[in-house]
């Protein structure tokens, strides 16, 4: 099981800065390079649009929809339920793990 990444907070009356994008991009491909990463790519959407961008921008990476599921499939599922109450199972990613591809981060208000 991996450790879990996010953003984090921020304090009331935080300016970002341009060097936070590029801990954001870094800590995106670290999740996205993760076996189960594949899913963002499933997932479609602007989930689907960063996962593509962050591939688009590694040399080295190699994410395939066509693998199928990695080996961390029953930690992070997503479960696929058939009309006949057959389950199938896939790569999954959790709301944290969304909100981080998605450059979600918290900012207290006061």
């Amino acid at each position: 099981m991996y450790p879990p990444l996010t953003l984090g907070f921020r304090p009331l009356g935080h300016r970002p800065r341009i060097s936070e994008y590029a801990v954001y991009e870094n800590v995106r491909h670290s999740l996205l390079s993760r076996p189960y990463g594949r899913a963002a790519l499933l997932r479609g959407g602007i989930v689907w649009r960063l996962a593509l961008d962050d591939i688009e921008r590694q040399e080295d990476a190699e994410y395939s929809v066509l693998l199928g599921p990695s080996e961390y499939v029953t930690a992070y599922p997503h479960v696929l339920r058939t009309d006949n109450g057959q389950n199938f199972y896939d790569d999954g990613l959790d709301d944290t793990e969304l909100d981080l591809i998605c450059g979600v981060y918290k900012v207290a208000t006061g």
